[in-house]
């Protein structure tokens, strides 16, 4: 099974999720979402191979930019919300695309309605919402 580490961050406290494969060390990161130092102190150790938003509203990508600079992850959201990120996507998420980490994945579903690029993210039992 998957590590997952999640806590709270700034003012509204949001959540952030790390998704990491014990054995390989690799990991995902959802919703860098404020307290960069924060978040990049919980990446110790760990390759993120892909930062996911899973919507464009501010207080859920504060930390964006410089957890990225850290990690030289791939960021990734769903093209209808590109135009709300502080930084260029890598990759447009498509509905149904998977991502891997170690021996794992995540799923993406496209859920319009809170932001009309939306989504949130399956992975075994786990669904992330944003």
């Amino acid at each position: 099974m998957y590590k997952l580490t999640s806590f709270s961050v700034g003012p509204y406290d949001n959540n952030v999720y790390l998704l990491s494969d014990p054995k390989s060390k690799e990991a995902l990161l959802i919703d860098a979402a404020n307290d960069a130092p924060r978040i990049i102190k919980e990446l110790e150790g760990l390759r993120v191979s892909h930062i996911l938003t899973t919507h464009g509203h501010a207080d859920h990508v504060q930390a964006l930019k410089p957890v990225r600079d850290q990690t030289h992850a791939r960021f990734t959201c769903h093209e209808a919300d590109e135009s709300m990120m502080p930084i260029k996507a890598d990759h447009r998420v498509r509905d149904g695309e998977r991502f891997r980490f170690g021996d794992y994945e995540v799923r993406a579903i496209h859920t319009p309605g809170h932001t009309p690029g939306s989504i949130c993210l399956l992975s075994g039992e786990h669904l992330f919402s944003g």
